[in-house]
């Protein structure tokens, strides 16, 4: 992932190496589930060698807030971040 791509993995972590405010669109009650790459490259793999032939979730079944992933960035030991909200993106 690139630092500026607009997802929310890379923005935190950028804003928070730079010393910035994270921007949470909306009010941050929208979801994500967030997974290993290397854990759904091994489901992707396992499903394709299976007999499986119905839809499968192959992602994390828990879904964290956008607010609640912020505050797990904003505690690890570079980040000294604040909040600011902006309208939601539509």
């Amino acid at each position: 992932m690139r630092l500026d791509d607009g997802r929310v993995v890379p923005q935190f972590v950028a804003q928070a190496l730079r010393g910035e405010g994270f921007t949470v669109y909306g009010d941050g009650s929208q979801t994500r589930s967030f997974c290993y790459v290397s854990d759904l490259v091994d489901g992707l793999i396992r499903l394709a060698l299976s007999n499986e032939l119905d839809p499968v979730n192959i992602g994390n079944p828990v879904e964290k807030t956008i607010l609640q992933f912020a505050e797990a960035v904003r505690a690890l030991p570079v980040a000294e971040a604040r909040f600011s909200t902006s309208p939601a993106h539509r």
